[in-house]
């Protein structure tokens, strides 16, 4: 990474800290210029013109946003490129900012109406891009797992027989979207506390590597429950001041009730994933997926108590 980082001009590097990251490989940078996040790309990330092309989108889409009064942080231009292509893999470059990621114990009401309100601020945006649809057809044979699964792990097996026929009915409703693709937006589709750094209480959203279309009710929604949930319970106050304060600056046609009910498709797709990858004898997987059958059986249970905070909101 030296040798880019001076064909770049950014300086010689002094140290080089690996960040943590779920996706990719991130690195803070320390260089006699000034310090650096570096976001790589693999080769497996990007290896098609249509991946680099999809990145790029994303970014632009980020910078529609930046223009428009809400607070991204976007990696540094080379030339006319934010990508730059090292050897064989792709690389991001951010100057580094002494921002602060909230853990889900500090977050405080303020904390939740500003949320809100920039994420009704994105969806009033209306940008209009060609990007893919958030929403998928979720195909998990549930009995095929549990009879996959307790041949892998007890404690998987016993959460997923548990919660089986939860699990198929959440499934059902999630696979029911196709009326709601006449209200849409673009949903930065990760909105959730390790993509947003905070500066006292101004909030700057990073990452839009998911970003997709989306309904805006679903994704607040999704939004809402996300970040209301602390400690495997969910704060109601911090739930309702989030709705309130969405729908005060931004209001659509969308049914709630029925956007409730699709609000967990993005999870569903993640869990279909992640079982696929087990049944592939990936057995990394398997807390994993103990935890986000537990999240949305959670949110299954507290949709109806959603739905009321909702209705009682003076909107």
């Amino acid at each position: 990474m030296g040798e880019l980082f001076e064909i770049l001009k950014l300086g010689k590097i002094k140290e080089i800290k690996r960040v943590e990251s779920s996706q990719n490989k991130v690195f803070e940078v320390i260089t006699d210029k000034g310090n650096y996040i570096v976001k790589r790309y693999s080769k497996d990330a990007i290896n098609e013109k249509k991946d680099l092309d999809r990145r790029i989108k994303q970014i632009e889409i980020s910078e529609k946003f930046s223009k428009n009064g809400i607070n991204v942080i976007l990696p540094l231009k080379f030339g006319n490129n934010y990508f730059v292509k090292y050897i064989e893999d792709y690389y991001l470059i951010y100057k580094y900012f002494d921002y602060k990621i909230l853990e889900v114990e500090e977050l405080i009401l303020n904390n939740i109406k500003i949320l809100a309100e920039n994420l009704a601020k994105m969806h009033k945006l209306n940008i209009n891009e060609d990007v893919e649809w958030q929403y998928k057809k979720i195909n998990i044979d549930y009995e095929m797992c549990l009879n996959s699964f307790e041949k892998i792990n007890d404690k998987l097996y016993d959460c997923l027989k548990k919660n089986i026929e939860q699990l198929i009915l959440l499934t059902k409703d999630c696979n029911d979207f196709d009326d709601l693709l006449d209200n849409f937006c673009i949903s930065h589709n990760d909105y959730k506390l390790k993509n947003i750094l905070w500066d006292d209480e101004d909030m700057y959203l990073i990452d839009f590597d998911a970003c997709a279309l989306a309904n805006p009710y679903v994704a607040l929604a999704e939004a809402a429950y996300s970040l209301s949930r602390q400690n495997g319970i969910i704060n109601l106050d911090f739930y309702e001041i989030f709705l309130k304060s969405y729908l005060d600056i931004y209001q659509c046609d969308t049914d709630f009730r029925k956007a409730l009910k699709v609000a967990m498709n993005g999870k569903l797709q993640w869990l279909e994933y992640m079982i696929n990858k087990l049944l592939n004898n990936d057995l990394t997987m398997i807390n994993d997926i103990i935890s986000l059958i537990k999240e949305v059986i959670l949110y299954k249970n507290n949709i109806n108590y959603f739905y009321n905070i909702y209705l009682n909101l003076d909107k």
